[in-house]
């Protein structure tokens, strides 16, 4: 008994090994934004390893016949690929804010990446810690932490989180300061603007906005004094 479970911890142990050599080193196209899958030759080459891996892991230390071996090899390159579906349901929105904002190429320099401004990862944690599960993160109002990333500072930012609702997430205390359902969105900015209409598209902070009149106009949701805001574009980039 206490030999099966070596093995089968021994077998585990190879397969967190290959995804964590994967995802470490060979996902940057994907998450980087330069290819919208991980290139077929990749994948491929890391399924057929890990097959024999496990086939001749089968035969010399299991010691048993090639049909289970067989079997033993497909489950696990089957249970490889649903990691790495769950892993990209639940952190995609991280590593492509990793490699896109940042100029990362793996994944070796995360512990740099949690300490930088705006990072995703802290963002995450906070939200989960009030009981919410992020499976989509879009960051607003980016020039105040382009702003940071060069030297001067910031303190609140806009997150669009899940689809569903809206954030405004404080970085000197690393709190969420309020939120707004996406729903009830389109109240708040009537009563803001005092003017009755609908929003009509969602764009990350970017929403369009029609009023009873017909007439549509693009406001930026933006942090201020604590809660939300909205800036008309129109008006914005008037000379």
């Amino acid at each position: 008994m206490r030999k099966i479970a070596i093995q089968g911890l021994l077998l585990l142990f190879v397969m967190v090994l290959f995804v964590l050599v994967y995802y470490g080193f060979f996902t940057y196209p994907k998450y980087s934004g330069k290819a919208q899958f991980i290139p077929f030759p990749i994948i491929s080459i890391f399924m057929l390893v890990l097959f024999l891996v496990v086939f001749f892991y089968g035969k010399y230390l299991l010691n048993v016949k090639i049909i289970h071996r067989i079997g033993l090899s497909v489950s696990v390159v089957v249970l490889f690929l649903l990691i790495s579906i769950y892993i990209d349901y639940k952190y995609s929105h991280v590593l492509e804010h990793y490699y896109q904002r940042f100029p990362y190429t793996n994944l070796l320099h995360l512990s740099e990446y949690s300490k930088q401004p705006g990072n995703f990862m802290t963002v995450n944690q906070s939200l989960k810690k009030d009981g919410i599960q992020v499976h989509s993160l879009v960051e607003g109002n980016t020039d105040n932490l382009d702003s940071e990333i060069q030297g001067t500072s910031f303190s609140q930012m806009i997150y669009y989180v899940n689809e569903a609702f809206y954030v405004i997430f404080d970085w000197k205390k690393e709190i969420v300061v309020t939120s707004v359902d996406r729903s009830e969105l389109p109240t708040l900015m009537s009563n803001k603007l005092d003017e009755k209409g609908s929003i009509i598209y969602y764009e990350g902070n970017f929403v369009t906005f029609r009023d009873e009149l017909g007439e549509t106009t693009k406001y930026k949701i933006v942090p201020v004094d604590n809660d939300f805001d909205f800036v008309d574009l129109s008006r914005s980039n008037r000379p």
